[in-house]
């Protein structure tokens, strides 16, 4: 898993954030729920809890019209995408 970080982390930074972004200011179901199936699948191809917690969260709450727990869930994007982005760090120090 640890070898993979700097691929995740490079999805969630650009093509992750362009897509969380617009699903986030547009507001649509259907583009939210995009967004949280992509996250998901991402966390399953690389084997990461944290993504596949965060892609089926957001898809419950889409599921069930929960607006604010959709905003929360949204909001905390950039938060699991710096938590990843720290253990990708902490292993790159482990390493030297």
């Amino acid at each position: 898993v640890i070898d993979t970080l700097p691929e995740v982390v490079q999805y969630l930074e650009n093509e992750g954030m362009e897509i969380w972004d617009s699903a986030r200011q547009n507001e649509a179901f259907a583009e939210i729920e995009d967004f949280a199936k992509q996250i998901k699948a991402v966390g399953e191809k690389y084997s990461l809890k944290i993504l596949k917690n965060f892609g089926t969260n957001l898809r419950i709450h889409v599921d069930h019209f929960d607006i604010e727990k959709i905003e929360s869930t949204l909001n905390s994007y950039p938060k699991t995408v710096d938590e990843i982005k720290s253990w990708l760090q902490t292993a790159e120090s482990e390493k030297i």
